[in-house]
């Protein structure tokens, strides 16, 4: 018996030998098992390995008047078993499963899963008994049959000769004639299926071949393949997405190797595919009782779906998984692995206390002195703020980070591991940056919050010297109040150490640690929108069967107006597991699940010249009613909204597409909208530094709008003062509801017109725009427009000379 974890090398079969539920997996090669072993790996459960090859036969001899093991198992049994030596491991599995399945064992793909694996003409039946339609085949059973049925099909061209039992694409063969497939009979490359039955199918010119991936009754993804003959086997068609293990000897061959290479690059992943066929996979899965299975369909020339084979034993294809950037659950040996676990955890639920009482967690306290001894460490970096967000660790003498008793060894050898305090671990560059100033400039009775903020920088390695352009990435926090209502509802140790393995990618010989409060507040997004993505990971946690089914079917095409109604109404992966409270993943396998905090950028609205050691931003708090009108407001600038003075904030810098020319001469016309208005004071003061020293610059002309100039004359007094200074040449303001018609930056440009061709067709100036993307056209046309009154141009020249002055770097636009 097989260990893929550290469990005791012996196991009694008896109920009172029991050590503890385990997942046991049936199989017959152990080469195949590798990606799914080390997914088992990962969850850090008891797994055991049941190898039904004849050499390993790992069971022995079985008393069949004791009760099998304790735990979930998965068959994995392949059809090609025959070919590698396992004449009768099909039929030894199906013995088993039966005996499992007696004494109520759960099994995910039980009898009627293998069944369907060793029969194609059974996948057909079933296929058909859901409405896939499949291409015309008849099933010959002896020679003479082949023969008489391959005159038969001849009449309508070229066909295919497939084993009824078999996998891997062994034993297919394309024929164009009934001569063609007698030589082939009375040659010795041809191999009778082991249970007599050749199938004999029309083929069908595809013009797309896909194969469809489920995963606990689910949808994982598709694999979209180039159809066509295997670059090394002539006449012969493979679409397993496995690498190739000969089937004699056990063992990868070279060329097949280098040619396999080649012919999986043809496998795409599409996560996201959606497909009529999919329900009807689905509907056949759940009457067959199939859990894991894969589906082969291609598309004819006339788009109809014709399905040829389904395999309960599924191998998945790790390049193409790769490439598309697959990990952990959405994997299919992740997907498999987390199934398993779920299910033994549903399984734990069920069992009485006293059966589990030796499978107690250490007591909290080991944790609480852990995060006791973090704490300590941590107080060690005196720029660090308490809380600090995570610790990350290099451990390039270990082979593997498992759990968080773990941690321990880290914590007590920590300058060996050399610990960092990093505030994302999955990004060094971000720093801590304190608010000096929060004053909002719009009144307190307005309906908009309008603020403008600074922070002092002088500690910091990068923010500190950010360029004319930079824009700033803050990362926001959730809610306390929030944080604490979930950890409530999960029933979790705030202060518990936790890894964030599979939160983040760290890259080989990296780990990192925080705590679950942490983890909740400062990285997973928990109270964000969910994709449709989220539904298909939770689903198989679900142990309600009506929640299980409304998960599932919120994955569904015809669901999707269902789904954009919950986007409405505001649904948040929080609210998801509130609505669904038996879909409950452990919190590690959770962490995978929702993806961390991501950044808000903001242009920053000050000069590092004017400014140094401070970074400013002008900010407006973004809220919104739900279709349930619950109100809301954006996470990260409520966030920045509350922040009081000596507050610290995770930040980091990023590009723009705002820079100043570097020819101070050259004339700037500058349109902003809002809070749009915040790259152009940065370059106001960048512009006032140069001229109080004596640099001569070029005409400065601003373009400003609003609702209300009492309410929202963002800086207007900066403004003003720079205008009387002489340094703003042209300041243009339009408040759009301060009189009974509307007035738009975009009617002042037009007034302008004689002004802006001169600036931007004769003394080489630039033209920057910054706010909402709904005036981007009206400027536009008040551009061309001047550039055909004063320019003497076309319509067709004016816009000719703008994308000109785009593709020269003289008309930005950064718009939201």
């Amino acid at each position: 018996m097989r260990k893929t974890s550290a469990v005791p090398a012996t196991m009694s079969f008896s109920p009172e030998g029991q050590f503890q539920p385990a997942i046991y997996v049936l199989h017959e090669n152990a080469d195949w098992m590798e990606p799914l072993r080390e997914a088992l790996y990962k969850t850090e459960e008891p797994v055991y390995e049941w190898d039904f090859s004849p050499e390993k036969s790992d069971l022995g001899p079985i008393d069949l008047t004791k009760e099998p093991p304790l735990g979930v198992f998965y068959n994995r049994m392949s059809a090609s078993s025959q070919y590698r030596g396992h004449r009768y491991s099909c039929e030894y599995t199906s013995a088993i499963l039966g005996w499992l399945t007696a004494h109520g064992r759960p099994v995910l793909n039980g009898p009627q899963a293998l069944a369907l694996e060793v029969s194609k003409m059974a996948q057909w039946a079933a296929f058909q008994s859901v409405g896939i339609p499949t291409p015309y085949t008849i099933a010959a059973f002896g020679e003479n049959q082949i023969l008489e049925v391959a005159k038969k099909l001849e009449r309508q061209g070229p066909f295919i000769l497939k084993p009824n039992r078999s996998g891997s694409g062994i034993g297919v063969r394309l024929f164009s004639s009934a001569k063609e497939v007698s030589e082939y009979l009375q040659s010795g490359e041809f191999e009778m299926s082991v249970d007599g039955i050749m199938l004999l199918q029309q083929f069908i010119e595809a013009q797309h071949y896909y194969r469809l991936e489920f995963v606990g009754k689910q949808f994982l993804y598709a694999l979209k393949v180039q159809t066509g003959q295997h670059p090394t086997r002539k006449n012969s068609f493979d679409f397993c997405p496995a690498a190739k293990i000969h089937p004699e000897s056990n063992v990868q061959d070279p060329d097949e190797v280098e040619a396999e290479s080649e012919f999986s690059s043809q496998f795409v992943v599409c996560p996201e595919f959606d497909h009529p066929i999919i329900p009807k996979i689905l509907d056949l899965m759940r009457q067959r009782d199939i859990d894991v299975c894969a589906v082969e369909f291609i598309e004819a020339q006339d788009g109809t779906p014709l399905a040829f084979d389904l395999n309960t034993n599924t191998n998945y294809n790790k390049g193409a998984e790769e490439r598309a950037k697959l990990r952990d659950a959405a994997t299919g040996a992740g997907a498999i692995a987390s199934s398993l676990r779920c299910e033994l955890f549903t399984l734990r639920k069920r069992l009485p206390s006293k059966a589990l009482a030796h499978l107690k967690k250490q007591p909290a306290i080991k944790d609480r002195r852990l995060a006791h001894k973090v704490e300590k460490l941590h107080r060690r970096e005196a720029m660090m703020p308490s809380p600090f967000p995570a610790m990350r660790f290099a451990f390039n003498l270990l082979d593997k980070f498992q759990t968080e008793s773990s941690a321990a060894k880290f914590m007590a050898f920590a300058d060996y591991y050399q610990p960092q305090f990093l505030v994302r671990p999955d990004m060094p560059d971000v720093e801590l940056i304190t608010v000096t100033k929060n004053q909002r400039l719009t009144p307190d009775d307005y309906d908009r919050n309008v603020f403008h903020m600074e922070f002092d920088t002088s500690k910091t390695k990068h923010v500190r010297h950010y360029k004319m352009g930079d824009a700033l990435a803050v990362y926001p926090l959730n809610r306390r109040e929030l944080v604490s209502e979930f950890i409530d509802f999960y029933d979790l140790d705030p202060k518990q150490v936790i890894s964030l393995d599979g939160v983040f990618e760290l890259g080989e010989g990296v780990t990192a640690l925080t705590t679950v409060e942490r983890l909740l507040t400062q990285i997973l997004d928990v109270f964000g929108r969910p994709t449709r993505r989220f539904y298909q990971l939770l689903y198989p946690f679900a142990t309600d069967v009506e929640e299980k089914v409304a998960l599932a079917e919120y994955t569904l095409d015809r669901k999707k107006d269902d789904f954009q109604k919950r986007v409405e109404r505001g649904v948040t992966y929080f609210s998801i597991l509130k609505e669904f409270p038996s879909a409950r993943p452990p919190l590690r396998e959770l962490a995978k699940m929702i993806p961390p905090i991501k950044s808000r950028l903001y242009s920053i609205a000050s000069s590092s010249l004017m400014h140094p050691d401070s970074v400013h931003l002008l900010v407006v708090e973004e809220t919104w009613d739900t279709a349930d009108n619950e109100h809301r407001a954006g996470l990260c600038s409520n966030y920045l909204s509350e922040l009081k003075v000596g507050d610290q904030v995770a930040a980091s810098l990023t590009d723009s597409l705002m820079h100043l020319p570097k020819n101070q001469e050259e004339p700037i016309i500058m349109a902003g909208l809002g809070t749009g208005m915040a790259p152009f004071r940065a370059f106001i003061e960048e512009k006032a530094y140069w001229h109080r020293k004596g640099v001569k610059v070029g005409p400065v002309v601003l373009y400003f709008g609003s609702r209300y100039r009492s309410k929202e004359f963002l800086y207007g007094e900066e403004l003003e003062a720079y205008e009387k200074e002489g340094l703003v040449t042209s300041l243009r303001l339009a408040f759009s509801r301060d009189q009974k018609h509307k007035v738009y930056i975009q009617h002042l440009m037009a007034q302008d017109g004689e002004m802006l061709n001169d600036y931007l067709c004769n003394r080489n100036g630039h033209f920057y725009l910054c706010g909402p993307t709904w005036p981007a056209e009206d400027v536009r046309q008040a551009i061309e427009g001047a550039f055909v009154q004063y320019g003497g141009m076309g319509s067709e020249g004016a816009g000719d000379k703008l994308k000109e002055l785009k593709d020269q770097g003289h008309y930005i636009l950064e718009v939201y």
